[in-house]
Parts: C-alpha cells; sequence; structure tokens
C-alpha cells in the first residue's frame, strides 16, 4: 500500500470516512472533516499562497541569469549531449512498444543527467550571486531541484537555512522558524 493509502485507506474508505453524510449529519461531517484536515496537515505537503498567508512579504522577484558553464563542465556535458543525440536518433525508427517505453525510460535518464551536469557547472556563479545579492542585508530564497546542489550550496553557506525532502517534519519546521526569525 503507498503512503496515501496507509493514512487514508482506499478509495471506498476514504468515501465513507469524509464523503458520505446525510442533511442531519452536520456535526459528524465537521468531525469528520476535522480529522480529514489534521492527516493532510499530518501526510501531505500543503502548498499556501504568499499572499494570503505572508502579506507583509514584498512581490517575489525573479531573476533569470545565463550563465556559461565552466570548462571542464562544458566538455563533459557536450559528451554527455552527443551521447543522449545517438541514443535517440538510433531508436527513432523503434516500432515495438515495449522497446519505445524501455528508451523513453533511459532517455529521461540521460535527460536528468544532462541537467545535473548542467547545474554542477553553474555552481560557482550561483555561489558569486548569492554573495552579490547577500552583500545588500536581504533575505533570500533558492529553490534548487537536486539535492546534490543544495549541498554544495550549504557547504559555500553553512549558515544557511534550507528545507528538503530529507529532512522530517520537525527538521523542516524548525528551519522555517529559524528562517523567518532570522
Amino acid at each position: 500500500m503507498d503512503r496515501l493509502g496507509e493514512n487514508f485507506g482506499s478509495r471506498s474508505q476514504f468515501v465513507s470516512d469524509y464523503c458520505s453524510f446525510g442533511k442531519d449529519q452536520k456535526e459528524e461531517q465537521a468531525e469528520a472533516l476535522a480529522e480529514l484536515s489534521r492527516k493532510l496537515y499530518a501526510h501531505c505537503m500543503i502548498r499556501r499562497e504568499k499572499k494570503t498567508v505572508l502579506k507583509e512579504l514584498p512581490d517575489k522577484t525573479r531573476t533569470d541569469l545565463i550563465v556559461d558553464l565552466d570548462p571542464k563542465s562544458r566538455e563533459i556535458y557536450n559528451t554527455a549531449s552527443e551521447n543522449l543525440q545517438k541514443y535517440l536518433e538510433e531508436y527513432t525508427q523503434c516500432t515495438d512498444v515495449e522497446i519505445r517505453r524501455k528508451m523513453r525510460m533511459e532517455a529521461l535518464v540521460k535527460f536528468m543527467t544532462l541537467r545535473s551536469l548542467s547545474a554542477k557547472g553553474k555552481i560557482k556563479q550561483a555561489v558569486d550571486f548569492i554573495n552579490t545579492f547577500l552583500a545588500n542585508d536581504r533575505p533570500l530564497i533558492l529553490f534548487c531541484s537536486l539535492h546534490e546542489i543544495v549541498d554544495a550550496l550549504k557547504k559555500a553557506f553553512p549558515k544557511a537555512v534550507s528545507v528538503t525532502g530529507r529532512d522530517s517534519i520537525v527538521e523542516k519546521q524548525a528551519a522555517v522558524d529559524s528562517f523567518q526569525n532570522g
């Protein structure tokens, strides 16, 4: 059973517990929805918009920076890119459904490898940008999708607060509290 199933049961169990109430069962429905809310907060990521939660924060500033890879990273990236291109050219004529499915999965792995190589090659420039930004004494929030990038940035900025999927709920909340309290 998957994680949601462990916490919420099967579809029929979920409907029975949270959706099947008569008009005369308002109190039971309210209790069930309160329980569901507690379970959702305990076991799921709830996304809330900044404008409804932290109205005092300024609007987001997004900055796209075009960054060249360092020469070594560029060489590794180019080799991986060429390998992906050859791989895709080799299988474009394939008609068997199972082989195509497997090919897509391998291609996805190769694309993710390129993405990782690209990100690793930009760490030095990211650190320079972060140092420049922090010199203005303003808080900065970075979003990273690769743990190895978070780890590299934490190494460069050991006092930085981070929240990742590897952290427990307690660690995440401690990090949020630490950031919010300066």
